[in-house]
């Protein structure tokens, strides 16, 4: 799920999105285990929400629009 917060740089923050809470901006999929959701800024800098090796849309009870909130520390 890419969101369209763009992010310049490290970014280190509480992510909310509906009931999903993600306390670590990772660098890549990889840095979570498998089945875990994971939020990373990608390669057009924008900040991205998924599921290791799953699809984030699939634990989401919300749909299009949802607000995304990201509290930076």
């Amino acid at each position: 799920l890419i969101t369209n917060l763009r992010i310049r740089g490290k970014c280190n923050g509480l992510l909310k999105l509906g009931a999903l809470s993600i306390g670590v901006i990772s660098n890549t999929f990889s840095d979570v285990e498998t089945g875990k959701p994971v939020a990373f800024i990608n390669s057009s800098n924008l900040l991205e929400i998924g599921i290791r090796n799953g699809n984030v849309l699939s634990i989401l009870k919300e749909g299009y629009g949802t607000g995304v909130e990201l509290s930076v520390r």
